[in-house]
């Protein structure tokens, strides 16, 4: 009876072990590509300032290459500080919803309470003959 419970056990957590496993070698697969796709950005730089030292001299082309890396940080700052405000402007947003959505449902409650203790004080029959005034006016506006 245990090897069986085992059995069922073991079929039944093997999937999340198999995703464990393969997240891990999703995330292996995913390094090596980047530190190879890294080490090509820097052969093709490395290329590109020799061909521009060639062209036009060292001292050129690294001030060259220095400066476009220099524009690429500042766009790479400026897209950076936009989706930060993008953010906080979306979370500003989202707590403004929240807030009069929790003022309308305590209004509500509030009202609901009031309501709650002037039925408790009035007359049954006044509530009666309210109830049925309601839906009388309610099959009214059906017609």
């Amino acid at each position: 009876m245990l090897n069986q419970l085992r059995g069922i056990a073991t079929a039944l957590t093997a999937p999340a072990r198999h995703i464990g496993t393969d997240l891990v070698q999703d995330l292996v697969e995913r390094a090596v590509i980047l530190v190879f796709a890294m080490i090509a950005l820097v052969f093709g730089l490395v290329a590109a300032t020799i061909w521009l030292a060639l062209q036009h001299g060292a001292l050129t082309a690294t001030l060259v290459m220095g400066g476009l890396f220099l524009a690429l940080t500042l766009l790479a700052l400026l897209v950076r500080v936009a989706r930060a405000r993008a953010r906080r402007r979306r979370r500003l947003l989202e707590s403004n919803r929240a807030r009069a959505a929790m003022a309308s449902v305590t209004q509500a409650a509030a009202l609901a309470a009031d309501l709650g203790t002037a039925a408790k004080r009035a007359n049954p029959w006044l509530l009666v003959a309210a109830a049925l005034a309601a839906g009388f006016v309610g099959v009214q506006k059906v017609r």
